[in-house]
């Protein structure tokens, strides 16, 4: 009991005075030394890592680089699940829909497309759920992007945009924004 209790604040003690005494910048005080190992014990909690002993940056560093990994695993699954709850595929004779399942698929449109789909798109609305986004390319060009589509969860589409998030002037294209709308909208309640 409470021998166990003072060994472990001696521990402790010994560990923090250890770190804060490196010539490491990385813990600037021995509060953010017990911030590090609070923030270790529970990214190893979260990231289902045993806690190792040893060397404390070493094994910091690791369960941060194992837990981010781990949240992006979770926010691909999350928002497959969010891009595949209803079919959101629809096409025409001219153009046809790309479902995207994965962040990097959205940070690749976002790249060749010259937008925020893989930053400020995913970290505000589709790693959450919050939205959804289709990548609309032509028949004949179908490995090229286009367009951008992303829609609110009741289907209402909220931007439909090219290369620079410059609007569409494509009238083809814009026919086929107003199909896919009242396709989605056949979506709502079913």
């Amino acid at each position: 009991g409470n021998v166990d209790i003072l060994m472990s604040s001696v521990k402790l003690r010994n560990l923090v005075l250890k770190y804060y005494n490196s010539p490491l910048a990385y813990f600037t005080s021995p509060t953010t030394v017990v911030e590090r190992i609070i923030d270790y014990g529970k990214k190893c909690q979260a990231a289902h890592l045993e806690i190792e002993t040893g060397d404390l940056l070493q094994n910091y560093k690791k369960a941060c680089e194992t837990y981010k990994a781990r949240l992006e695993e979770i926010e691909d699954e999350n928002f497959a699940k969010s891009q595949t709850e209803k079919n959101l595929f629809y096409e025409n004779d001219k153009f046809t829909i790309v479902i995207p399942l994965t962040r990097a698929e959205c940070i690749d449109e976002g790249t060749k497309l010259n937008n925020c789909l893989g930053n400020y798109e995913w970290n505000n609305w589709l790693r959450n759920g919050y939205r959804k986004v289709v990548f609309i390319r032509r028949k004949n060009a179908p490995n090229t992007s286009y367009i951008a589509c992303d829609m609110d969860n009741n289907f209402d589409i909220r931007q439909f945009l090219t290369h620079n998030n410059d609007y569409v002037r494509d009238e083809e294209a814009n026919r086929f924004r107003v199909e896919y709308q009242n396709y989605l909208r056949t979506l709502v309640n079913n």
